[in-house]
């Protein structure tokens, strides 16, 4: 009678070794340039800051009107909301005044 294995063989993997070093990311420079090759390091400028920081005030003042009217209109209860500020992490050094731009 022949009996059946119900084992499988698997074959090894063959191991490689990276250039790993807790100093730097990627410790070969052909391979991190080949990695990193379509990132751009942009400088973000004053104005951009100040830019986004408009927008981002303006539009929390929105969403905080929106909310108003509906918890005017009963449509939502006012302990559902969050009154938390802790989303708006901005501190005064990353706001600037209109000064700063001219």
């Amino acid at each position: 009678m022949a009996s059946s294995s119900s084992s499988k063989r698997w074959k090894k993997v063959a191991r490689t070794t990276w250039n790993a070093s807790p100093t730097r990311w990627i410790s070969d420079d052909a391979a991190r340039e080949k990695f990193l090759c379509w990132r751009k390091i942009r400088i973000v400028t004053k104005f951009e800051k100040y830019v986004v920081d408009q927008f981002k005030r303006a539009f929390m003042f929105r969403i905080e009107k929106k909310v108003d009217v509906l918890v005017k209109n009963h449509i939502i209860s006012d302990s559902s909301i969050d009154e938390s500020d802790d989303e708006d992490e901005s501190t005064n050094e990353d706001s600037m005044d209109m000064s700063e731009l001219e």
